[in-house]
C-alpha cells in the first residue's frame, strides 16, 4: 500500500495529540489543581454577566454554540473592567441589554443547567480569554 509521503509520516493531528499527551503527563497534577481552584472560585465569588431585555425565557444573555443549534453558553466576566471590555466588543443594540452588569452567583447557573439541557457552559471573558467552563463539570463538583 502506497499512501504517499504526506500521509505516511507528516500528520499534524498526531503531532498535536502527542504534544498534548506529553504536557498532560508532565503537568497533569498541576492542571487538576488549577481546575479545582477554578471550581472553588466559582462557588466563592459573585459572577458578572449581561442582562437581556429581550429574552423572555431568561433575563441573561445567551450565546449560541453553533448556528441553528439549541445549545448555548452564558458569558461571565471576572470583574467590572472585563465586563466593560466585553460589552464594548459585542455588537448589541441599546435596547437589547442593560448597561448595568448583572451580578449573580453560580447557584443561578446550576439551577438553570438542571432545568435546561441546552445550557452547556459558561464562557469567561469571551472577548479576550474565551475560557469555557463546562456545566457538567460544575454540576459534578457541586455534588462533592
Amino acid at each position: 500500500m502506497n499512501l504517499g509521503e504526506d500521509i505516511r509520516s507528516n500528520s499534524k493531528l498526531k503531532t498535536c495529540i502527542n504534544k498534548y499527551e506529553e504536557l498532560l503527563n508532565k503537568y497533569g497534577d498541576e492542571l487538576n489543581n488549577i481546575k479545582r481552584n477554578i471550581n472553588e472560585a466559582l462557588f466563592e465569588e459573585y459572577l458578572i454577566t449581561i442582562k437581556s431585555r429581550i429574552n423572555k425565557e431568561s433575563n441573561i444573555v445567551r450565546m449560541k454554540n453553533k448556528v441553528n443549534s439549541k445549545s448555548y453558553m452564558i458569558p461571565i466576566f471576572t470583574d467590572e473592567f472585563e465586563y466593560i471590555k466585553g460589552i464594548e466588543s459585542f455588537d448589541f443594540e441599546d435596547e437589547e441589554v442593560d448597561e448595568e452588569p448583572y451580578i449573580t452567583t453560580i447557584d443561578e447557573f446550576i439551577e438553570l443547567a438542571r432545568k435546561d439541557p441546552h445550557f452547556q457552559s459558561l464562557i469567561v471573558n469571551p472577548h479576550d480569554q474565551n475560557f469555557i467552563i463546562d456545566m457538567e463539570s460544575v454540576l459534578e463538583y457541586n455534588t462533592k
